[in-house]
């Protein structure tokens, strides 16, 4: 056992954190992934829809809906 600050810590202690920490840089590299592409799929939706807007609205006003 080794101490810290008057705590007693198992011997592996320090090899621990590392792996815990080593775990939290892996997860944050997962997040940075998912929100580029999740970045990118929205872009791409708000593109689509852009070009859907007009059609969308004529045919709502067609039906006497009223669209903004």
């Amino acid at each position: 056992m080794i101490s810290v600050d008057g705590t007693k810590m198992p011997k592996d202690f320090e090899h621990r954190i590392r792996e815990l920490e080593d775990k939290i840089d892996q997860l944050q590299l997962t997040m940075d992934k998912m929100d580029a592409k999740l970045t990118k799929h929205i872009e791409f939706i708000d593109k689509t829809y852009e070009g859907l807007k007009s059609p969308i609205k004529t045919v709502t006003g067609f039906f006497g809906k009223k669209y903004d």
